[in-house]
């Protein structure tokens, strides 16, 4: 019989096990130790749930297992791990655990003997800068296996040669014992493959099954400027970037690609992409492909990165893609007639630094646009109005061309604002909505002790760190408020409070003169002070 004096959520917990179920993977692992040893029942019910969440990194793992006998996750901390290796015969103890977290940074001795005890259930093995992992390591005998990360780790060759044919993910990014001579033939089931870094050739390439939908080999340097990969017909992803790619590398790309990633690399202007029907995402920052190269792209395409040592033009012209969504060009020069052949499908426009011809260029033909980063940029007040109602993010910081009488009062649907280093000032926060949860003033040279937060209902971060506002503009912050930046604001005296902001959890309060009392009482609230 439950015991009636327990809380009410404990006794379901204990007697209705189709509830306990949920309510135990909402509250996860990490936080049943207290429930175990309120009731016997209660220890019984948080045993026998399957527990397979990111479990807090146990460092007795036998003892762990006793608590959770049939949890599918395990999480050795370094300690744990080090025990393990001491005595490599306690890894049997995860018995059933289908995930193996071994990602932890630290010193660590070989552990080749652990793996070699790991238990055949394991599916997914994650050791990512686990440097315990060397060229002892076998997977022969983890039949299961489908998931594995070793990047960051001293595996080679033999390692890789181990892993069992039921392999569908791989991650060997940085793994600098690798060497030309790997084969991944026996893989046939491989659908992702992170090579990242590592010294494989051509030849390794060729042994990877043509079943691989994504491939990352970014920084491969002995990959030849021409190597092919029309063969992987399935290919859907790939990351080239600081290749020594040749155009004949991207002629040689499979039309499958919908995402495509060659930052940094050698190619030379004009590039041409108009096999690539399916191209949805394109990077090519830092990378020359010229007017001509943007110029080819299909239709399909929806995100485009590049800048300007991509080598285009303030002519280049986007009213060719109009299922665009995103547009990253930070560096670039844009011209009244390229802003103007902005599609109307953009939701995303990032142009940091960017080169205006026109500082005062019209938005208004983006009606979806929900992003926008112009920062570091000379706009004036006069592009602010153009700007669509449907705006979320704005960044303008460093934007020194703004004016205080720069006004957002049309913007009723933002929720970001970075106005950092511009001039904005008392007139400009009256204009704007009560939507707005992040507002990043710092430096902003117009505000003063008498501006008011109070419309701004929903706030939850702000920094108006190095400004002039004062106690009062501080009284008018909204209790909605969970972190403020105040630092270094000289109109700030001891008689200030942040009693009024019982959501505070995190303050930075650096160069002020507010009184020890009240950094000691934020402190005793459970707020995170740095001062």
């Amino acid at each position: 019989m439950i015991d009636g004096s327990l809380p009410p959520v404990l006794q379901v917990l204990a007697a209705a096990p189709v509830l306990s179920t949920q309510v135990l993977a909402l509250l996860g692992s990490g936080a049943v130790g207290g429930l175990r040893q309120c009731h016997p029942l209660l220890a019984a019910t948080v045993a026998a749930q399957p527990w397979g969440d990111a479990s807090p990194r146990a460092s007795q793992l036998r003892e762990w297992r006793a608590c959770f006998p049939v949890a599918t996750r395990a999480a050795p901390s370094l300690a744990g791990l080090i025990a393990l290796a001491a005595y490599p015969a306690a890894a049997r103890c995860l018995a059933g655990v289908t995930v193996l977290d071994m990602q932890v940074v630290g010193p660590l001795p070989d552990l080749g003997g652990v793996v070699s005890h790991l238990p055949a259930s394991l599916t997914s093995l994650l050791a990512y800068k686990c440097s315990g992992l060397g060229h002892t390591v076998r997977f022969d005998d983890l039949t299961a296996l489908e998931v594995v990360d070793v990047s960051n780790t001293g595996v080679d060759d033999g390692v890789l040669h181990s892993l069992p044919p039921t392999v569908r993910v791989l991650a060997a990014a940085n793994c600098y014992a690798l060497t030309g001579d790997l084969s991944l033939a026996h893989l046939p089931d491989l659908v992702d493959l992170n090579l990242t870094n590592t010294p494989v050739t051509d030849g390794v390439l060729a042994t990877v099954t043509r079943r691989l939908t994504s491939l990352q080999i970014a920084g491969c340097y002995t990959v030849s400027p021409d190597a092919s990969l029309a063969s992987f017909t399935c290919l859907n992803a790939l990351n080239a970037g600081l290749l020594r790619a040749s155009n004949a590398f991207v002629a040689g790309l499979p039309p499958s690609l919908r995402v495509l990633h060659l930052p940094r690399t050698a190619l030379v202007s004009p590039v041409d992409f108009s096999h690539l029907t399916a191209l949805c995402v394109l990077d090519v920052e830092g990378t020359r492909v010229g007017d001509a190269g943007i110029a080819s792209l299909p239709a399909t395409r929806q995100a485009l990165t590049f800048s300007q040592q991509s080598g285009t033009s303030e002519r280049v012209t986007f009213g060719h893609l109009p299922a665009l969504r995103t547009l990253t060009a930070a560096t670039t020069a844009f011209s009244r007639t390229t802003l103007d052949s902005l599609p109307a499908s953009l939701t995303t426009l990032r142009a940091e630094v960017a080169i205006l011809a026109d500082p005062a260029p019209s938005l208004a033909h983006l009606p979806r646009l929900a992003v926008l980063v112009l920062c570091h940029t000379l706009i004036e007040d006069a592009v602010l109005p153009t700007l669509p109602a449907a705006l979320t993010h704005l960044d303008i910081r460093y934007c020194g061309a703004l004016s205080p009488a720069m006004s957002l009062r049309h913007l009723t649907a933002l929720r970001e604002l970075d106005c950092s280093a511009t001039a904005f000032g008392d007139g400009t926060l009256a204009t704007l909505p009560p939507t707005l949860t992040t507002l990043r003033a710092a430096s902003a040279t117009r505000l003063t002790p008498a501006a008011s937060f109070s419309h701004l209902t929903a706030l939850e971060l702000l920094d108006v760190s190095r400004t002039g506002v004062g106690d009062a503009a501080v009284a008018t912050l909204p209790p909605s408020l969970r972190t403020l930046h105040l630092n270094a604001c000289a109109a700030i005296t001891p008689t200030t409070t942040l009693a009024h902001l019982p959501r505070l959890r995190h303050a930075q309060l650096w160069l002020l003169e507010m009184s020890l009392a009240t950094k000691m009482a934020l402190t005793d609230a459970g707020v995170d002070v740095v001062a």
